[in-house]
């Protein structure tokens, strides 16, 4: 195309339209508009271009139309549609002022355009579809090609260039009258199509390199239109972090790879050209589709390039922008060859496995879960697991509580196929590793990855017997999916529904280790009750964000760390705190009467410790890891740490917990009554007078002939958040409740009683329910508990206090 024609409207001389003087001061001269990513059609393939004479009317101006053919339109299919003048002008018409800018950056053209929509003239013979280009032809051989997607602009694209019509009048002066007419014009919302908005919704195919500024597509005395299918519009699928689609088109990667391209030379000498990771990548990582995110980039997520045959593969988003790998869709200067077409993944330092050819998929993903045996690594993303082989079942999970939780449905990767990417060994042990912050870890044997083997309960509770199941990391629950950091292991069945120990149903799963085979154990604790702890209980125990413990010490090889369990939380497994297996809360009043606790090894070594010794003493732990590996020979499976103990007390091989010597400990109960009943027992007063740094107890000190005494307890206003109907469970106090009024009896156990008002109880810490004497609980008359407090007249002291209720409250 010549430089001439490239300008063909605006360097005809007399014969283009008046040039506004206005124009040539547009604020517009020299502004960028956003230049959005228009849908834009381009080619590959020369367009075959005739044209037929333009009967453009009277030399001498008149108005009337002889009847002969004016435009000759020839649809995709051949379907071709001749019309005279007067059919063209009668058509259904759009007017609007516009202008358009030269190549060398001059306004020309300002006035006001009337004519046809150029997708009315396309519809006449079968419209366009994507892939499509429309040549328009003037009588003086000039020829344009505009997009499918120029012609049938989208609200984005009109918001820039505007309606693109075929006018065949201007000013007021229909043709033959106006010489130049029929002409293309582009009617820009803003009155003036500048060069920008022609590089903002202009194809940038070889086919269209011609068009060197928005005067070009102002083709004028159009006396021929013809549409033809110059390629096969494709799309990319292009999924954020979020989960958001967008559909990438072949126009949209043409765009980007004339502003934006780069190209790589392989060691064949093939040189594919295309877009570069960070510019796609940068359309939908963020807010901004002009940049690439850096920042999040590292986070080292991954895409997941995924081929038409189904062949897919996930890599590290900033490794592929560091070694300058594209998106290639041209080889040679031509388009890709069938197969690698439309989209093939290639680089410098890439593997041949990881360029993707066929690309119609690319997923920004994370890592959901990483799989490792010895040097073996194997990281999944949430789409790497969802295109395994999955399998689906029904299972429900019993709390250490007893409470049996489900029926629930899961869907997921059998976890031994997932052993099977790394390690193709046997007699091996799986430890699964949750997500910071909650750093559970439980270890599976291989009978259970392999073959699904787990005690079953029946819905009552009761064991069954061991059953072949699967064992499943899950990554949908009822049909949605899981989020990437809460998939779970669960063990389920596709036909029954069985019910498992909850301590295998490990959560947030994060590393799937295959380690050396651990054999199994069990620890004996006795006491008031007895139970039997195996090594995935001890394991879910140690586990547990509450409960894990560390020792740490230093020797000559370096820094080491024990982890385990504070000897007094397994303890309170069987000390008649809360029932066998429950939750661990501890029986301080038991304690307090005193008792010891004998820790007996394999070996037959053994060790003392008192009740006072071990009472909430997290620096005495039962150790079951070191350095984070089981612990070895000799010591194995349990060990007794900390600080300050004697020889004998660091028992290794640990067989057995005793509670031993314990006195019967006094029962009583204090009843609780409000907008609700609760009634607490002397370990649930003791275990709330012990709480952790003591945040519940009060004191009410005093003096009597020259004698210190120190009554300790809980505030009354703490009691009465049990039952005022805020948070029974958080003893939230209830200051709703509280400002309506109310009183408080507090009655002992003959009878006798006060009442309090709730405006002297609110909130005040020195009116207490008194548990201990100068640090021993009470005894005679003042047992078990007593309501006294330094403001409190004598009178209203009640001794044996046995209930609290709340009186007078409002209806």
């Amino acid at each position: 195309m010549s430089a001439e024609s490239g300008e063909h409207a605006g360097d005809k001389g007399s014969a283009e339209p008046v040039e506004d003087p206005s124009k040539s001061a547009l604020a517009k001269t020299g502004t960028k508009k956003l230049i959005a990513l228009i849908i834009i059609a381009a080619l590959l393939v020369a367009v075959p271009l005739g044209y037929l004479a333009l009967k453009s009317g009277d030399a001498d101006g008149d108005d009337n139309d002889d009847g002969s053919i004016a435009l000759s339109i020839v649809g995709r299919t051949g379907v071709e549609e001749n019309l005279t003048l007067s059919e063209v002008i009668n058509m259904s018409s759009i007017e609007a002022v516009s202008s358009y800018q030269n190549r060398f950056g001059n306004w020309k053209g300002f006035g006001t355009y009337q004519g046809v929509n150029l997708s009315g003239l396309a519809d006449l013979v079968g419209g366009m579809i994507p892939g499509d280009v429309m040549t328009l032809t003037a009588s003086d051989g000039y020829h344009q090609n505009l997009s499918y997607y120029q012609v049938y602009a989208d609200d984005e694209c009109l918001a820039v260039q505007g309606p693109s019509i075929l006018a065949c009048e201007f000013n007021g002066t229909p043709c033959p009258s106006w010489e130049d007419g029929p002409m293309a014009a582009m009617l820009a919302p803003d009155e003036a199509f500048s060069n920008d908005d022609f590089n903002s919704t202009c194809a940038k195919d070889p086919e269209f390199l011609g068009s060197t500024s928005a005067g070009s597509l102002w083709v004028k005395n159009v006396e021929r239109i013809r549409i033809q299918s110059m390629y096969e519009e494709w799309t990319v699928v292009l999924t954020n972090l979020e989960g958001a689609q967008t559909e990438v088109t072949r126009t949209e990667f043409v765009y980007m790879q004339y502003f934006d391209g780069d190209d790589y030379t392989d060691s064949s000498e093939r040189n594919w050209s295309g877009v570069p990771v960070e510019v796609l990548l940068g359309l939908v990582d963020d807010d901004d589709p002009q940049t690439f995110n850096d920042t999040l980039a590292e986070s080292e997520y991954r895409i997941v390039a995924e081929a038409t045959d189904g062949y897919y593969r996930a890599m590290v988003a900033k490794d592929l922008v560091d070694k300058g790998a594209i998106f290639a869709t041209q080889m040679n200067g031509t388009a890709l060859p069938e197969d690698f077409a439309p989209v093939r993944l290639v680089g410098p330092d890439m593997s041949g496995k990881d360029m993707v050819s066929m690309i119609c998929s690319i997923i920004m993903d994370r890592v959901a879960v990483t799989v490792n045996a010895g040097e073996e690594s194997e990281p999944l993303t949430m789409t790497e697991l969802a295109k395994r082989n999955l399998s689906s079942g029904t299972g429900y999970y019993m709390k250490s509580t007893g409470t049996i939780v489900g029926p629930l449905d899961f869907t997921g990767v059998p976890v031994r196929d997932l052993v099977d990417l790394v390690y193709d060994g046997d007699n091996y042990s799986l430890d699964a590793v949750a997500w910071p912050p909650d750093t559970y870890q439980m270890t599976y044997s291989t009978a259970q990855v392999e073959n699904g083997t787990f005690p079953v309960y029946d819905l009552d509770g009761t064991l069954l017997g061991p059953q072949d199941l699967t064992m499943m990391l899950a990554i949908e629950r009822d049909g949605a999916r899981l989020p990437y950091d809460e998939l779970r292991i669960v063990v389920v069945d596709d036909e029954s529904a069985p019910v498992t120990d909850g301590h295998f149903w490990t959560k947030m799963v994060m590393e799937l280790n295959v380690v050396p085979y651990i054999e199994g154990w069990t620890l004996n604790l006795s006491g008031v009750t007895s139970m039997d702890v195996d090594r995935q209980t001890f394991e879910s125990l140690a586990s547990c964000f509450y409960h894990t413990t560390y020792c740490n010490f230093t020797d000559d090889d370096g820094d080491h760390s024990y982890e385990g369990v504070p000897l007094w939380v397994l303890v309170s497994a069987v000390d008649g705190g809360d029932a066998p297996g429950g939750h661990f809360m501890f029986n301080d009043a038991l304690a307090d009467a005193g008792y010891m606790v004998n820790v007996t090894g394999a070996d037959g070594g053994s060790g003392l410790f008192s009740a006072d010794q071990i009472a909430r003493n997290d620096s005495i732990i039962v150790a079951h890891r070191l350095d984070g590996k089981p612990l070895e020979e000799g010591d194995w499976p349990l060990r007794v740490v900390g600080d300050a103990l004697t020889e004998s007390q660091k028992v290794k091989m640990i067989a057995s917990i005793a509670i031993e010597g314990f006195a019967a400990t006094p029962a009583w109960n204090l009843t609780l009554t409000g907008l609700t009943t609760a009634v607490l027992t002397e370990w649930d007063f003791a275990a709330l007078y012990n709480c952790e740094e003591g945040v519940h107890i009060s004191y009410h000190n005093y003096s009597l002939d020259t004698v210190e005494y120190s009554y300790a307890g809980i505030p009354l206003w703490v009691l009465i958040g049990m039952v005022d109907g805020a948070d029974a469970g958080h003893w939230a106090f209830n200051d709703s409740l509280a400002a309506l009024g109310y009183d408080v009896k507090v009655s002992a156990l003959d009878g006798c009683n006060t009442t309090v008002s709730i405006e002297d109880i609110q909130y005040n810490d020195s009116l207490i329910v008194a548990l201990t004497l100068n640090g021993t609980y009470l005894t005679g008359d003042e047992y078990p508990l007593k309501l006294t407090g330094e403001d409190l007249p004598t009178s209203f002291r009640i001794k044996a206090v046995a209930s609290i209720e709340l009186v007078n409250i409002p209806e």
